[in-house]
């Protein structure tokens, strides 16, 4: 009885060692990609296969904080140009320039694509480290494999990030629904070392399901990183200027 004890404790402690070494490298990846405040330019092409459905330009704005914010405003096309999405911790707000309304985003429609895009509002809004329990579930000669079940309500059941082991950053993440199917995965390349951040300029998210892809493209000269950015950047009040 002593020796299935010792056993079953070995088993957990070993268990709970793990998920303590995904999180410790959760937090390094989060610290070697994460800037204060940035300023930046970018593309959005939507695609089916090989076909260009549509392209944006935006300004994006971001803050760290209590409460990470992050403004995107359009640019192009000329139909949204002035549209913008802001986020503020858990709640994002939509401004349709035409109408000139700002709306609330509820739980469900964060869930639902953005711009038509194969991101979600909340895609754009996760945290690794805090929004997630994680495991991790192997390494390879390039990759620690790390499973994330989230701990709030998401569209999706769990991911799959894989880690690139010499640079500390997601170069790849699988996305899984209620029945255990991947449906999506982003893919991050073109990654350089900007002011001690790893940032990538190409990141693509790939719809398995509708085959369906959407990359954002940023412009790397249009970086600013460690800037400053006011508070009333990130208000609803903005939105409308």
């Amino acid at each position: 009885m002593k020796k299935t004890v010792i056993v079953l404790l070995t088993i957990f402690i070993f268990n709970l060692g793990i998920a303590q070494n995904a999180k410790d490298i959760l937090q390094k990846v989060k610290n070697n990609t994460e800037y204060s405040t940035s300023q930046m330019d970018a593309t959005m092409i939507i695609k089916k296969g090989n076909k260009k459905l549509s392209e944006m330009k935006f300004k994006s704005y971001l803050k760290k904080g209590d409460k990470d914010r992050q403004l995107m405003r359009f640019t192009y096309p000329s139909r949204l140009k002035g549209t913008a999405i802001l986020s503020s911790g858990d709640n994002i707000w939509y401004y349709n320039k035409r109408t000139n309304r700002v709306r609330l985003l509820s739980k469900s429609a964060k869930k639902g694509s953005m711009m038509g895009s194969s991101f979600s509002y909340e895609d754009m809004t996760i945290d690794f480290v805090n929004d997630f329990k994680s495991e991790l579930q192997k390494t390879t000669n390039k990759y620690y494999v790390i499973k994330m079940v989230p701990i709030k309500d998401k569209k999706f059941k769990y991911l799959i990030a894989y880690i690139l082991k010499d640079k500390y950053i997601d170069e790849k993440i699988e996305y899984y629904n209620d029945n255990e199917i991947k449906y999506k995965e982003l893919i991050s390349s073109d990654i350089k070392k900007i002011d001690k951040i790893m940032i990538p300029l190409h990141i693509e998210m790939r719809d398995i399901l509708t085959g369906k892809s959407t990359e954002m493209i940023t412009d790397e000269s249009s970086i600013k990183l460690g800037i400053k950015i006011k508070d009333s950047i990130f208000s609803e009040r903005n939105l409308k200027r």
